[in-house]
């Protein structure tokens, strides 16, 4: 800010003092020798700065009284080394004749052709344009630089035609070039006002520029003047009306209003990539500020940013290494959609990098509140959260946040100040309809059920790949009053038993599913795989537990599961095990487990290969975990001895024998063939 500002006002000063002073001796030249000589010792005199024209030197006097000067070069201080502070190829110059006779001098216009600034800052902070400083470089008083406004001289309009200006600030170390400057500057008199209009090009793009200036006088004087300034270019749309300070301590006090159709393309403009993704589109600015070197106050902020409505009021600290802001702001509709595009393309390639190094660019507190949140396909009702960043350090804490009918509290840390990012949080929803965020979030829609979850969780890694092999953390699910979409488990058992089941039957929809009445679960997770020994699910005929792991960074599991079915006083709990990708998961039937041992496995396929019939065989003999201190071991992995098991009595159908069979039977009836009303037939029902 301070750059622009001093440039705005150097172009106007140096042609006053270059132009206009030396010119008040213009009447009584009578030689083009007399005039060279007469400027240089007047400039000099003026400026404590070395005068040069090397080309030639003409007037006219008709229609006007004017005078062309060709290849002039103003010095810089005695101190500053470097390129002169101006150069330009000619200086012309047109004087209204009648106040001549009245000794003053009226300009009607002057034109510069080709003029090229050099504008510097040396380590120290001395500037070049500074013409105060030759006022201690001179001992003699007689030479003392004198660059207060002569009110004996009026300036109608300068024109600036293919102008060039270098700005070289040492100390800052800031290099800026702004070129093919054309720009016409217009004082108005009597209010001695000046305006401007034209246009220059600055990082390659054309910047059309007007403004008007109500007291020029104080302005360059370092004194308060109200300004109007306005800007536009391919990718912005500005204009900033109050007070503009300028010198070493410049400011602003009023209004700004800015429009861009791109924030994307502006940032590209100034120096600044963003992230890839649909997102930072439109942006409309309307704000009361206050800033100088130091500080940007804004109060009464309206924002429409792609399309999202934002109140803010806050504070920009300019006086630290980086910017750093304190703000508080609403919004209306928080759309985070925009701005996923790239992660989420970084999520599904193991090799994409992730990089939080832009966190390092700002440092901000802030206290947001918003209406709505939209997050991939979720959307969050009104939540407050605080956002601080710091050093690289983005924390974001959710003090209220309502979510699929339940609320949401926790924090998240995104950490970029290290070699290696790590993304960390704690989070714990109550209350929420898990089946909703599954099928939001990961497009899971055979589940429902209303409960709490929550966990913690730390990872590190430069790719999406290096996140998953390192997470750690824990999570707990608890879940009431749900159903399984999908698979009517009691209509399975129903057929089975002849008995009727609750929740046997369709949906109004017409589809399949089994209603529970609780599940739950805890996950350790350590190093991208998560375990868990007490999975439960019950129901009003079943009781499913479950212990194994699932592996989040090959995307597979491995889960012993126990499914005890009951009805009346019936009851069987199949071994199964679960394993293979967790996209399409493999059940199968532990044989082992239900059989009791290799050894009976042996003998049950020899007595079939001999053809004895199944009544004949162990595997009549045999039945599923028979309780639950068999399903407790089962679960651990442990070899279930089932060797002194009795065949569990079949139910008995309308005819009064084993349901099918015509004769006694027991659940494993059917399990390789025969009755299709078995055991057998039901896990093949049961299991894919």
């Amino acid at each position: 800010m301070k750059t622009t500002l001093n440039i705005v006002g150097i172009l106007v000063v140096l042609l006053l003092v270059v132009i206009g002073v030396g010119l008040l001796a213009l009447p009584q030249i009578m030689s083009t020798d007399m005039a060279r000589n007469k400027i240089t010792q007047v400039i000099e005199q003026r400026t404590g700065r070395k005068l040069i024209i090397t080309g030639d030197t003409s007037f006219k006097f008709y229609p006007d009284i004017g005078v062309s000067l060709n290849d002039i070069s103003l010095s810089n201080p005695p101190r500053m080394k470097g390129a002169p502070l101006v150069k330009m190829a000619s200086l012309s110059a047109s004087f209204k004749l009648i106040p001549l006779f009245k000794g003053q001098v009226e300009v009607a216009d002057i034109t510069l052709i080709k003029p090229h600034f050099i504008l510097l800052v040396d380590k120290k902070g001395n500037r070049n344009w500074d013409f105060n400083m030759a006022a201690s470089d001179t001992p003699n008083d007689d030479t003392k630089t004198d660059t207060s406004p002569d009110n004996s001289v009026t300036l109608g309009s300068v024109t600036i035609k293919n102008g060039f200006v270098h700005y070289l600030n040492a100390k800052d170390n800031i290099d800026e070039k702004f070129e093919a400057i054309n720009i016409t500057l217009a004082h108005k008199l009597p209010s001695r006002s000046i305006s401007t209009k034209g246009n220059l090009r600055w990082h390659n793009e054309i910047l059309n520029i007007s403004a008007k200036i109500n007291a020029p006088d104080k302005l360059f004087a370092d004194q308060p003047s109200k300004v109007v300034v306005k800007l536009s270019s391919r990718f912005t749309n500005s204009e900033y009306e109050g007070m503009m300070t300028l010198g070493d301590q410049p400011s602003l006090d009023g209004s700004l209003i800015s429009r861009t159709s791109s924030v994307r393309g502006l940032a590209k403009f100034l120096g600044h990539e963003l992230p890839a993704g649909s997102g930072y589109g439109n942006l409309k600015l309307k704000t009361v500020l206050k800033a100088d070197a130091e500080q940007v106050q804004f109060a009464t902020s309206q924002f429409l940013f792609d399309n999202m409505d934002i109140t803010a009021s806050g504070t920009l600290d300019l006086k630290r290494q980086k910017p750093s802001i304190v703000a508080n702001m609403e919004i209306d509709r928080l759309d985070l959609n925009p701005y996923l595009d790239d992660q989420a393309n970084a999520a599904n390639g193991s090799d994409a990098n992730i990089d939080l190094s832009g966190l390092k660019a700002i440092d901000a507190t802030i206290k947001l509140k918003t209406s709505e949140i939209l997050y991939q396909k979720g959307r969050f009702g009104a939540g407050q959260i605080d956002v601080t960043l710091l050093n690289g350090r983005a924390e974001f804490t959710i003090r209220t946040l309502s979510l699929y009918r339940g609320s949401a509290t926790g924090n998240l840390v995104l950490d970029g100040s290290r070699p290696t990012p790590q993304i960390s949080g704690k989070l714990a929803l109550n209350n929420v309809l898990a089946g909703a965020i599954l099928r939001d979030f990961a497009g899971f829609d055979k589940l429902s059920g209303k409960g709490s979850l929550s966990g913690d969780f730390d990872t590190k890694g430069d790719n999406a790949l290096d996140l998953k092999k390192s997470l750690k953390g824990n999570l707990k699910l608890n879940l009431a009053k749900g159903r399984i979409d999908g698979f009517n488990l009691a209509k399975k058992v129903e057929e089975y038993t002849g008995n009727t089941v609750p929740g046997s039957g369709t949906g109004r929809d017409g589809k399949e599913r089994t209603a529970y009445d609780k599940m739950s679960a805890t996950l350790k997770i350590n190093k991208g795989i998560a375990r868990t020994t007490d999975f439960l699910v019950t129901g009003a005929f079943f009781k499913v537990r479950a212990r194994g792991r699932i592996n989040l960074v090959n995307e597979t599991l491995n889960l012993r599961v126990a499914p005890k079915l009951f009805s009346g006083d019936w009851s069987f709990a199949p071994p199964l095990k679960v394993s293979g990708p967790w996209a399409n998961p493999k059940p199968g039937f532990d044989a082992v487990a239900y059989w009791g041992g290799s050894r009976s496995v042996v003998r049950s396929l020899q007595g079939l290969a001999r053809g004895d019939s199944l009544a004949n065989t162990v595997l009549l003999k045999k039945r599923g975990l028979k309780n639950d201190t068999e399903i407790e071991a089962y679960l651990e992995g442990k070899k279930i001895d089932t060797s002194g098991d009795k065949p569990a009595p079949a139910p008995e159908n309308q005819h009064g024998d084993a349901a099918g069979t015509g004769e006694p039977g027991a659940p494993a009836d059917g399990l390789l063939g025969g009755n299709q009303n078995g055991v057998g037939n039901l896990l093949n029902n049961l299991l894919p």
